[in-house]
């Protein structure tokens, strides 16, 4: 009888550890996890070298016009938590247009981007994360052909991108994204502004 209780208090006993033993486990992967949502948030600011493109389809004729620059661009933005960040965009072409198809040829030609996001993010890994960019944009376009003749296009509209980011430190990342600015119809031509982007950001 001795045996049997000192059998069910030792029964008991262990199972009361490996009980505590689990609870602790669990409570230090929640720890963990919060902490690591918390680390990953925060203001980070980044710059680019972006490929900026303008492309014009004049409807009700052929010549479609396309024109490409070389382009810096500059982020701010603030991230809530690992899942969503809101975040800034200003970027304008750094020379004239080095690559023009469909129109007579282009002595000056400058453009300048502006865009307010949300930013949902997607984990896929310890360091690599995927974002979409949605939000409003706005795009001022100033020219003058060589026969001095000018022209200009400032417009704005629903922006949207996509793109990936890599953590090189906890603090440095680089990034690579697809960016529209502008996509409408204004005074009789399909206008599209977009950009390649590539670059890197700090997070305080």
């Amino acid at each position: 009888m001795k045996n049997t209780c000192l059998s069910l208090i030792t029964i008991i006993t262990l199972s009361n550890f490996a009980f505590a033993e689990q609870n602790s486990v669990i409570m230090q992967a929640i720890a963990e996890e919060n902490s690591y949502e918390e680390v990953d948030a925060g203001l980070y600011i980044g710059v680019a070298y972006t490929h900026l493109s303008h492309d014009a389809d004049a409807i009700n004729r052929t010549t479609v016009s396309e024109m490409d620059y070389s382009a810096m661009s500059l982020q701010v933005g603030y991230k809530f938590n690992p899942y969503i960040a809101v975040e800034g965009r200003y970027g304008m072409t750094l020379s004239d247009p080095w690559q023009v198809k469909g129109v007579e040829p282009v002595a000056d030609s400058d453009i300048t981007v502006w865009g307010l996001y949300l930013k949902p993010i997607f984990p896929i890994g310890p360091e690599f994360d995927l974002y979409l960019l949605l939000g409003y944009a706005g795009t001022d376009v100033v020219g003058e052909f060589p026969d001095n003749k000018s022209f200009s296009f400032d417009e704005s509209s629903f922006s949207w991108g996509v793109g990936g980011v890599y953590d090189l430190t906890d603090n440095v990342s680089v990034f690579i994204d697809y960016t529209v600015f502008y996509d409408d119809t204004p005074v009789n031509y399909d206008s599209v502004v977009d950009s390649f982007n590539f670059g890197v950001s700090y997070q305080f």
